[in-house]
């Protein structure tokens, strides 16, 4: 079980809810829920915010959760997906993929620049 699984599954139980029952608030089949709890498949960002939504976490836990799915990602073999927004633009799209093209070219320092960004943005 990843981490974001398994912080799911305590969120889940400490609201004394069923699995099922959070699938349906999620819109996604219980099979699919199980598979996100379990690890076999990844946490979309769409999910996370469902899940942060749904349960009313405070930033502090809301931000464990989110780098939880993050490192869970990680952990797969390679593979991260972007959920852009339906409104998103080409040039958010050309963002997204520019980034995740490039992405094993850059240098530690260029990454560490970015991490700092987001940081930045995401606290701002």
């Amino acid at each position: 079980m990843t981490p974001f699984g398994k912080m799911l599954r305590q969120e889940r139980k400490d609201h004394g809810m069923l699995l099922g029952q959070l699938a349906e608030k999620l819109g996604v089949s219980t099979p699919y829920l199980s598979q996100v709890e379990t690890g076999v498949k990844p946490a979309t960002s769409t999910i996370v915010n469902k899940v942060i939504n749904i349960f009313q976490l405070s930033k502090i836990d809301a931000e464990a959760l989110t780098r939880a799915a993050a490192h869970s990602q990680a952990a797969e073999v390679g593979s991260i997906t972007i959920d852009l927004h339906p409104d998103a633009g080409i040039r958010d799209r050309e963002l997204a993929s520019h980034l995740a093209l490039s992405f094993n070219r850059l240098s530690p320092e260029t990454k560490r620049r970015l991490r700092d960004m987001l940081k930045d943005e995401s606290n701002g």
